[in-house]
């Protein structure tokens, strides 16, 4: 069970979590009130490779290395045995 647990709450979760706050923060809050509030705090204004890292390739890569990973994802076994399709049933 800790297997199955590891294998699916680490993997899979950790990209859609990881898609959804920055997907969250860049186009619900916006990219102009996080460059401001960076402004405010640090005295210095975030360039355009930080607003197209925030707004674009990050959301993009991790939506990228998702759809690999299903994509490519193997019959989950522990040792040669393998865990029966209701286990791993998506």
């Amino acid at each position: 069970m800790v297997d199955l647990i590891d294998h699916f709450g680490a993997n899979f979760v950790i990209y859609v979590m990881a898609m959804l706050e920055v997907g969250g923060i860049a186009w619900i809050y916006g990219l102009k009130n996080i460059r401001r509030d960076i402004e405010f705090m640090s005295g210095r204004r975030p360039g355009w490779y930080w607003m197209f890292c925030w707004g674009g390739a990050v959301p993009i890569g991790l939506f990228v290395i998702l759809v690999y990973q299903l994509a490519t994802e193997e019959e989950y076994t522990s040792g040669d045995v393998p865990y029966p399709k209701i286990a791993i049933s998506k």
